[in-house]
């Protein structure tokens, strides 16, 4: 249980990344789409303001005094004084009405014809007017600043706005409450007392302001203008302290000619920041939540749909070691019911635990079968080393010493020494083709045929062609053996021999052993017909033969060099006197030597006489 519960862990850590980055991605996407639908929504509410906004300045001033406010600034700044005032509203009926192009069309006229003091009071007068209108307009619509613009060249534009809007807002709520208070002590009150009031608020605004207004860097509003176009355009300016500021520009076309250009302004970091602020806690919660949610679901659906039927496969594997018994698993996992991977999973293990229960059974049938032939390749050795002569025939004229080790539990490896007749000893050492029982089978038959062909006067040769004839004969599937024979008369020395394909024996006739290269014959079982042939060889006294099995010169070591034939005469060289006991020693010691650690390929036999002369 603690493993699923690691999986279904590492599951929800893979799950709850996997959903955050959507979630993030998603929450990215809706932030942007809030964003751009705010701006725009903030763009259309600021085009609809600044055309409000252009339609009130119209009723304003024209667009002969703006040209004339920023053409020469300097003679418009200041208030208006009592006298100046008189005279406007001594004139009011020449200038009052430009709320449409007719009036507007006069008004321009009657500017034109005043003189330059008296256009300087009607410029003052009207930026008193757009001033005032800018204010309010401002205080309306919860813009930080409200003001027009008219560009003097392409790098700067005169601006006509307010002073201070914190300082006028508080000034200008107090005097319109005290307006409205006396207005309700005397509902007749004096409607130039109000005209005064208005034109104490006019007072409070400067004008004519000289400021960088660079066009080449403002490529919408020098679009519009090069147009003759009324439209907005909108930019986010950043200042020195790191504020920031929304502003929306509109162009106000007459005539074909560029009257001013409507500018609002709002503080772009608090109302921003509070939006997306705003939008940040629901996006955050939003994304929790459905984090939250979407995590639980799929984890409660992985549990019942993979974790638990996982469980249960493992606690059925867990049985099934216990028990060993497939028909537990069977009635464990027949209630599973995924069909799914988790089932196909089960569906095998149900396979497989039938497949182990039935090897299971073939490895106990085969480790009986396996101790059963153990037995008999016991039996088999023991039989072999039986049939291999132990006690040589007892004679004064020589000394003999043979040994065999097979390769395996029986080997194919045979010698036999044995008397003919009271005056000849025979003596033979073979090979088979082969290991294991076939070969030892075969060994014995070869035994069995030498002893049985080596009768009294009958030739080395001829045993080995009699026994090849019943090998063949009898068609010991294709095995074969190599044989060398050899029959010593004991009263003169004179030893025949004959080789069936086997190896050179060793002589030692003086003071070393050499290799005697007599005419071999083909292995026994080879073929019909095979002709063999007989060597003499007078042994004198002290004289000794050494033959020997392949194992001996073809035994390898771990870098698969062989034996080979000098090393076996160097170790026969070593001590040449030696008794024929200490000679098998010394060569089986010096092939032990030489293998090291490699394991031994093929038997090895060796068989050796000294002979001693009467």
């Amino acid at each position: 249980m603690k493993g699923k519960r690691k999986i279904l862990f590492q599951i929800g850590i893979v799950v709850f990344v996997v959903f955050f980055l959507i979630m993030v991605m998603t929450e990215y996407v809706v932030y942007s789409q809030n964003t751009n639908i705010y701006l725009t929504a903030k763009n259309e509410m600021i085009d609809k303001d600044l055309e409000t906004i252009e339609g009130s300045l119209y009723t304003v001033t024209t667009n002969k005094i703006i040209e004339y406010i920023a053409g020469d600034t300097k003679n418009i700044n200041g208030e208006l004084s009592d006298t100046e005032y008189e005279w406007l509203y001594d004139q009011e009926e020449l200038w009052k009405d430009h709320k449409n192009d007719e009036g507007r069309n006069r008004y321009d006229s009657f500017f034109e014809g005043l003189d330059e003091e008296h256009k300087i009071i009607l410029a003052k007068h009207d930026c008193n007017l757009l001033g005032t209108m800018l204010w309010t307009s401002a205080y309306d619509k919860g813009y930080d600043d409200v003001y027009i613009i008219r560009p003097v060249n392409r790098k700067e534009a005169v601006v006509i706005s307010y002073d201070s809007f914190a300082e006028i807002n508080e000034k200008y709520k107090e005097l319109i409450n005290n307006s409205e208070t006396d207005a309700s002590e005397s509902s007749a009150g004096d409607d130039s007392a109000n005209e005064g009031k208005k034109s104490q608020i006019n007072k409070k605004y400067e004008y004519g302001q000289i400021i960088d207004f660079d066009l080449d860097e403002r490529a919408e509003i020098d679009h519009l203008i090069k147009n003759k176009k009324s439209d907005s355009s909108f930019e986010k300016r950043i200042e020195p302290d790191g504020s920031a500021y929304y502003i929306g520009y509109h162009t106000v076309f007459s005539d074909g000619e560029l009257e001013y250009i409507v500018c609002v302004e709002y503080n772009w970091s608090e109302v921003y920041s509070s939006f997306i602020g705003n939008v940040t806690k629901g996006l955050i919660r939003n994304t929790l939540v459905g984090l939250g949610f979407s995590a639980t679901v799929i984890l409660l659906c992985l549990f019942f749909i993979t974790v638990k039927p996982l469980k249960q496969v493992k606690d059925t594997m867990d049985l099934y070691m216990s028990t060993k018994n497939s028909e537990d698993v069977e009635n464990k996992l027949s209630t599973l019911k995924s069909r799914n991977e988790i089932g196909d999973l089960a569906e095998h293990f149900r396979e497989l635990t039938k497949e182990m229960d039935r090897y299971t059974a073939e490895n106990v049938a085969l480790a009986e079968d396996k101790a059963r032939i153990k037995t008999e390749l016991n039996l088999a050795a023991s039989i072999q080393g039986q049939a291999l002569i132990k006690e040589f025939p007892d004679s004064d004229c020589y000394e003999i010493s043979a040994s065999m080790n097979p390769a395996k539990e029986v080997g194919g490896d045979f010698y036999d020494v044995f008397d003919i007749d009271e005056d000849h000893l025979a003596l033979v050492i073979g090979d088979v083709s082969g290991k294991g029982v076939p070969a030892a089978l075969m060994m014995m038959a070869g035994i069995t045929l030498i002893r049985s062909f080596a009768n009294p006067g009958v030739k080395p040769s001829e045993v080995l062609s009699k026994v090849n004839e019943s090998i063949v004969q009898k068609d010991f599937d294709k095995m074969f053996i190599t044989i060398w024979i050899g029959i010593l008369d004991k009263k003169t020395g004179v030893l025949t021999t004959s080789n069936a394909g086997h190896e050179y024996p060793a002589l030692k006739q003086s003071d070393s052993y050499e290799l005697y290269k007599d005419r071999h014959g083909l292995v026994a079982g080879g073929m019909k017909g095979v002709k063999y042939f007989d060597h003499e060889i007078q042994l004198k006294d002290g004289d000794m033969v050494f033959v020997y099995t392949d194992g001996v010169p073809e035994a390898n070591n771990s870098s698969n060099e062989l034996f080979g034939d000098e090393r076996m005469l160097e170790a026969l060289n070593k001590n040449a006197d030696a008794s024929p006991d200490e000679v098998l020693e010394n060569v089986k010691a010096s092939v032990d030597t030489f293998v090291g650690e490699a394991e031994q390929f093929d038997d090895l036999t060796m068989l050796c006489i000294k002979y001693h002369q009467r």
